[in-house]
């Protein structure tokens, strides 16, 4: 599979995982912090923006999880 097809899926999965409330945000944050190398920049600020607007609306459905990727990202 192509880096950008990765990247892709990437993104396609975090935005599923968002707002679930089973174990798909920490198993796609988990993957995201182990590959984020392959995200491109936009790609990044993106799924910052998200889960800002995201966690700004709820504290539930891993809050915590999706709050502590966006630090993680926002250093790298």
């Amino acid at each position: 599979m192509k880096q950008q097809d990765q990247a892709l899926c990437l993104l396609l999965a975090f935005r599923y995982a968002l707002g679930r409330d089973t174990t798909a945000p920490y198993d796609v944050s988990s993957i995201i912090k182990n590959n984020y190398k392959i995200l491109e920049n936009w790609a990044i600020d993106q799924i910052i923006r998200d889960i800002d607007q995201h966690t700004s609306v709820t504290t539930g459905c891993n809050a915590d999880i999706w709050s502590d990727l966006a630090e993680f990202l926002k250093k790298q």
